[in-house]
Parts: structure tokens; C-alpha cells; sequence
């Protein structure tokens, strides 16, 4: 099979036909399992860093598959030269044409359940010594991920968002919808750029499967 692959930076466009057959180390998932989409998954995981010992190297990527004239292409869109990308954040956003049909996005979060994060992936300054845990009850897509799923569906039609990390591949079908956060009054809160904050309704908890990165039989890795 020939895909067409696109790797897009800022001010930055690159792009080259490869040949991919059947992938190993099936995960029962179709979009996962799809050649296409696989190789996407290896080239963002190999560009966040993550045997980087400074965690603070371990710098987000992401990639929306897109349907271009009915032939399945790959856009990926690497930010590395962006001040918006951090271990915790990435400027993936929606950079389709016209023509193209969103399918499925997905991103990389660079660590491995129980990892402590860097002080950038903290929206609130932190005493000292103190550090926030990645995936501490669930890892996979955070609230955050799940408000950006919901209007990448709602907006754009994508079907799903997964997200990888040192452990396993999450994919999110997204919550039903969005609530305002408000204090103990019922006054909507804001930002600091004074915009209402939103959360994610509880059902997103519901939508969320985790597959395992590595396999033991066979034994392999998915990326």
C-alpha cells in the first residue's frame, strides 16, 4: 500500500509517497491496526523525546488523519519550532482543506503512568518540590484532550481521538458535552484571560479504551 504523507511545521511543508504493508503486533482496533494511521503513531511517538532523560525534552506531537479526494492521507503536523509546544501541550490543530474529510486525530503524551511532570505541564505555580503525576486514576486524554475531542467532533467531524503514551494507546469517542465550571455562588469561572472555563460532562470517562502498547504474544510494541 502507498501512502501519502504529509509533514507540515510552522512555515514549513514536506512531502513523500512511502510503501507500508500489513502492520505486526495487531490491537484488535481498526483505525490503530490500519497501516496508514500506524505510521503516524511511530513518527510522532519517535519525535516527542521520550529517551530524553529531561522530561522537559519529552515535547508533544500530533496528527489528524484526513480522507483527501476518497484516498486515505496522512497529515502531520509537527510544531518544534513553536513556543505553544511543551511536554503537555502541542499546536496540532485543524489545518485541513476544503476538500479534505477529518477522520482521526492523535497525540503523544511522553510519559509513563506515575511519571512526575515538569513544572510547565502545571497551569498554577506549585510549592517547591512539589510536582504533579501523569495518568494518576486514568492517563490516556486528559479533560483537556476531551474538551478538544468534542469540538473537533462537533465542529469538524472527527470520529476519535487516541493518545499515546510509554504505556498504551487511548481512544476517546468524546463526551456527550461540555459544562460550565462555576465556584460555590454558581458564578461561571474564569481564566486567566477571562474566558469561561469549561469541563468535559462525566460520560467522557465512559468513552475512553486503552490498548496495551507491548504484547507478549507475540511479543512486540505497537510503536
Amino acid at each position: 500500500m502507498d501512502v501519502r504523507y504529509y509533514v507540515q511545521s510552522v512555515g514549513l511543508a514536506r512531502h513523500a509517497t512511502v510503501h507500508v504493508s500489513v502492520v505486526d503486533c495487531l490491537t484488535g482496533d481498526s483505525v490503530i491496526d490500519n497501516p496508514i494511521f500506524r505510521l503516524g503513531l511511530k513518527s510522532i511517538w519517535d519525535s516527542t523525546n521520550t529517551n530524553d532523560t529531561h522530561l522537559e525534552s519529552h515535547i508533544e506531537h500530533g496528527l489528524y488523519e484526513i480522507d483527501s479526494a476518497g484516498t486515505h492521507n496522512l497529515k502531520v503536523l509537527f510544531g518544534p519550532h513553536d513556543a505553544m509546544d511543551t511536554p503537555c501541550r502541542n499546536l496540532n490543530s485543524v489545518a485541513a482543506q476544503p476538500t479534505d474529510v477529518l477522520l482521526f486525530s492523535a497525540h503523544t503524551h511522553g510519559f509513563a503512568l506515575g511519571d512526575s511532570l515538569p513544572p510547565t505541564c502545571s497551569d498554577s505555580a506549585l510549592a517547591p518540590n512539589q510536582y504533579r503525576i501523569y495518568g494518576i486514576g486514568d492517563g490516556g486524554l486528559s479533560p483537556a484532550d476531551q474538551i478538544r475531542q468534542y469540538t473537533d467532533r462537533t465542529e469538524y467531524g472527527v470520529k476519535a481521538m487516541y493518545v499515546i503514551d510509554k504505556d498504551s494507546i487511548y481512544r476517546g469517542a468524546g463526551p456527550a458535552g461540555l459544562d460550565t465550571l462555576k465556584d460555590g455562588a454558581g458564578t461561571p469561572i474564569l481564566d486567566s484571560r477571562g474566558r469561561v472555563q469549561l469541563s468535559p460532562t462525566s460520560d467522557w470517562r465512559d468513552s475512553t479504551h486503552a490498548f496495551p502498547r507491548r504484547q507478549t504474544s507475540p511479543n512486540c510494541s505497537v510503536y
